[in-house]
Formats: structure tokens, C-alpha cells, sequence
């Protein structure tokens, strides 16, 4: 009984070291979208109130914010 504990904290160890350089990947892309749901709520918050993007002074929501991202 003592070893199937041992063997399955081994086997749980395993799989969160597999699963660690994926989860560090995917902080890259949650902010990725963090930054675009920002954008967008800008973006939004400059149409309701009439501002174009010229009159705030700065660049308007296009593919190249996001390859300067990038």
C-alpha cells in the first residue's frame, strides 16, 4: 500500500513538470489578449465619446499594433 502512495506522488510529480513549460507559454498569450481586451475597451471608450483616434494623438486599432507588438 505504502508504495502505490509513492508511485503515484511520483507519477502527480511527473506530470506537473511536464505540464510547468507549457503553463510559462501560456502567460505569453494570456497577456497577448490582455493587451488587446485593453485596446478594445479604448477603442470603445474614444467611439462614445466622439473622440477619433487623430484627436486623442494616438494611433488607431490596426494589424500593425499588433506585429509591433509582437
Amino acid at each position: 500500500m505504502k508504495t502505490d502512495r509513492a508511485r503515484t506522488t511520483r507519477l502527480v510529480a511527473a506530470a506537473l513538470l511536464a505540464l510547468a513549460p507549457l503553463a510559462l507559454v501560456a502567460c505569453n498569450t494570456v497577456s497577448g489578449v490582455g493587451q488587446d481586451l485593453e485596446e478594445t475597451s479604448n477603442n470603445t471608450k474614444k467611439a462614445f465619446s466622439g473622440k477619433s483616434s487623430a484627436d486623442a494623438g494616438s494611433k488607431s486599432s490596426t494589424s500593425n499594433d499588433t506585429a509591433a507588438r509582437n
